[in-house]
């Protein structure tokens, strides 16, 4: 009896790993973004925070849609190159990935740490110029 107990347990642990990982996608540190930006396919990069931090600066190059609008919007995130998704450290990054693979988005990755480690990381930041 405990042995199927003992069992059941770790196949329940291993489902649950499965999940988690299924959940979340593959991370790409600032440091490997910024050489994918300069290769030759380089991947989309989806920006999901506020209208005001994305005013504030952002990544260069980068799309912008807020994490409440990806689900009516996930149509102007192309399907055939990477989608590196982030918002200001994680919580509404893993919204919206969800929301692309939920949809059919084959290659999504998520930003460790988000904008704000590409900031502190010293990684280049677009924003208007100031008045």
């Amino acid at each position: 009896m405990r042995s199927r107990v003992r069992s059941a347990g770790v196949v329940l642990a291993l489902v649950l790993i499965a999940l988690t990982a299924a959940a979340n996608p593959p991370e790409l540190t600032p440091r490997e973004l910024a050489a994918r930006l300069t290769s030759e396919n380089p991947p989309v990069v989806l920006d999901v925070r506020s209208d005001d931090e994305w005013a504030a600066g952002h990544i260069p190059g980068a799309i912008h849609i807020p994490h409440d609008q990806i689900q009516a919007r996930r149509d102007e995130v192309p399907t055939d190159r990477d989608v590196v998704v982030h918002c200001g450290i994680a919580p509404r990054a893993r919204i919206a990935e969800a929301v692309l693979i939920e949809t059919g988005h084959q290659q999504v990755w998520h930003l460790t740490g988000g904008f704000i480690a590409w900031k502190n990381d010293g990684r280049a930041i677009e924003a208007p110029p100031s008045p």
